[in-house]
């Protein structure tokens, strides 16, 4: 078989095992959320007990809630067959035509709420993600070039602060210097740009902490190598030698750094809690503590599919970045 056919198929399976497990979490997660939290009719009975009795058996029929769980998983995607009203896990058209369900909390379709939520969340998490790259590659930089300078401590306390204390603990501690004390910048809300930036400055500290360390560690190595001294003793300047070594460092930094994709979200839901920053974090938060199951199922499904992506780009910038997998697959 010719190698780019090997590869096309290689990354076809791929897409297949990724496709399956998002299907299997996708199932399981709407099983958890229709069993463990209790039978909507039984909650609305107990939040309204002078409700009649042939408006529960109507409830119960037009949201399909008698059917098995297989049946409405399958409804969910495909849409209904019957017309009528909108509940909150049926569709009219399914999750394959898009239309992702109705908010019974916010009243909206669930696809204009995660649109402008999602606009909130990228807002902060896009801008930290880029900022903690910069800062986590000057300080590894610096902090090598430099090993007993103030660049070099903070390259070494960044990591122990970001692993050691919890998030909510760095905002409340961002909060409580910059906008209780120096009173520069607004505590929270969406009401311009200068309130992301405390967001913004929180997860940039920890996207910086965490890949600061990898950066340091990998141009360390580079800088020890015998290549690195080859090019000394041949009289080139440091300053092209730490170029050098910069370039070999980032071929495993890409690959720390496609990893933590999935947890950049996941940062998010405490920082936006904290802040009050209406994005993907708190409307998960709310659509969990109000039972909006359809917003909760596809907000961690989109997730999980997130988490997929990440992982598969991740395998295929290991196979690009090192031919030694391509051979051994071709092999």
């Amino acid at each position: 078989m010719p190698p780019a056919l090997q590869r096309g198929s290689s990354l076809g399976a791929r897409l297949l095992v990724d496709l399956l497990a998002l299907v299997a979490f996708s199932f399981v997660l709407f099983a958890l959320l229709n069993s463990v939290a209790g039978r909507p009719e039984e909650l609305l009975v107990t939040s309204d007990p002078s409700i009649r009795e042939a408006d529960l058996v109507r409830f119960v029929d037009e949201g399909g809630r008698d059917r098995s769980i297989a049946h409405r998983y399958i409804c969910w995607w495909i849409g209904r067959s019957d017309h009528g009203e909108r509940c909150a896990y049926w569709p009219s058209h399914g999750l394959l035509s898009g239309d992702l369900g109705w908010s019974k909390v916010h009243q909206r379709p669930v696809v204009e709420l995660l649109r402008s939520r999602l606009v909130a969340t990228l807002s902060i998490t896009l801008p930290a993600f880029a900022l903690g790259l910069l800062v986590a590659l000057g300080l590894g930089l610096e902090a090598m070039a430099r090993r007993k300078g103030v660049v070099a401590m903070a390259a070494s306390a960044l990591p122990v602060v970001v692993g050691g204390v919890p998030v909510h603990w760095l905002c409340l501690t961002a909060l409580l210097v910059f906008a209780l004390w120096a009173e520069v910048l607004p505590s929270g809300g969406s009401g311009g740009l200068s309130h992301l930036v405390l967001p913004v400055l929180v997860l940039t500290a920890i996207h910086a902490g965490r890949w600061v360390r990898h950066v340091r560690h990998s141009v360390g190595m580079v800088l020890e190598s015998e290549l690195a001294l080859a090019m000394r003793a041949r009289g080139i300047e440091e300053r092209v030698v730490r170029r050098r070594a910069l370039l070999n460092a980032i071929a495993p930094l890409l690959v720390i750094v496609s990893a933590s994709v999935p947890s950049m979200f996941g940062g998010a839901v405490v920082v936006e809690r904290v802040f009050s920053l209406p994005g993907m974090g708190m409307l998960i938060f709310e659509s969990i503590r109000n039972d909006d199951r359809a917003v909760a199922t596809v907000v961690l499904c989109l997730y999980a599919c997130i988490t997929l992506v990440a992982m598969g780009g991740l395998d295929i910038l290991v196979r690009s970045l090192d031919p030694r997998s391509t051979k051994e697959e071709l092999a």
